[in-house]
C-alpha cells in the first residue's frame, strides 16, 4: 500500500486551483477512511487516522475554495469496526467537502456464502452500520439542498456461489435499510467481466 504525501496532494489541488479548476474528487483509492493508517497493509480493517484525513481536507478546502468537493470510495467495514474515528472523519467530510457528497461502499453481495467465497472486504451487517454511522452525520441538508454526506452501495452480479437466494438478500438488504430510515445517495449494479 502506498499513500501519496499530503503536501503532494495540496501541491496539486493549489496548482489546478490557480488554473481555474473548481470541482474536485478525490479517486482512486480503496478506502479514503484508511488514508495514512499506520495499520494499512497489516490489517484488513486498519484504525482510521482521523487527524492525517481532516487536515487533508480542510486544506484541500482552504487552498482551493472548491464548487464541488467529493470523495469516492470507503470500505465500510473499516467504519464499522473503527466508529469514534469514523465519526471524526465523517465530520470533517461534512464540514470542508460540498454537500451530495457520496461514500462508495463495495458490498458487491449481501449473501454470506458469496462474500466467503470471493473475499469480499465487508459483510451485510458491516455495511448496515456503516450506512447508519454515515446517515446519523452526513443526513444532514448541506447549502444545495442535499445530504452533506451519504453512503452509495455497489452490487455485483456474477460472483463465485451466487444463486437465486443472492438476490433475494441483496433486495432483502436494501428493504432493510428503508426500514431503518437511513438514506443512500445510489445504488449501482454491475456484472462481473470475465477475462
Amino acid at each position: 500500500v502506498q499513500f501519496r504525501r499530503p503536501s503532494d496532494i495540496l501541491a496539486e489541488v493549489e496548482a489546478l486551483a490557480n488554473a481555474g479548476v473548481r470541482n474536485f474528487r478525490l479517486g482512486a483509492q480503496s478506502c479514503v477512511y484508511c488514508y495514512m493508517s499506520d495499520e494499512t497493509g497489516r490489517s484488513e480493517t486498519p484504525t482510521p487516522n482521523s487527524d492525517a484525513i481532516s487536515r487533508l481536507l480542510k486544506g484541500i478546502r482552504t487552498i482551493a475554495r472548491p464548487e464541488v468537493f467529493h470523495l469516492d470510495n470507503a470500505n465500510p467495514a473499516v467504519i464499522a469496526e473503527h466508529p469514534k474515528e469514523s465519526r471524526d472523519i465523517t465530520k470533517a467530510i461534512a464540514e470542508y467537502c460540498t454537500s451530495g457528497n457520496v461514500l462508495a461502499f463495495g458490498l458487491e453481495s449481501a449473501d454470506p456464502r458469496v462474500t466467503r467465497a470471493n473475499n469480499l472486504n465487508a459483510t451485510a451487517e458491516q455495511t448496515l452500520e456503516a450506512i447508519r454511522l454515515v446517515n446519523e452525520i452526513g443526513a444532514a441538508r448541506g447549502p444545495t439542498g442535499l445530504p452533506q454526506v451519504l453512503p452509495g452501495i455497489n452490487f455485483v452480479c456474477g460472483l463465485d456461489g451466487e444463486t437465486k437466494e443472492t438476490y433475494r438478500l441483496n433486495l432483502d438488504f436494501l428493504r432493510e435499510v428503508v426500514n431503518r430510515g437511513l438514506m443512500l445517495r445510489r445504488i449501482n449494479i454491475r456484472q462481473v467481466i470475465s477475462s
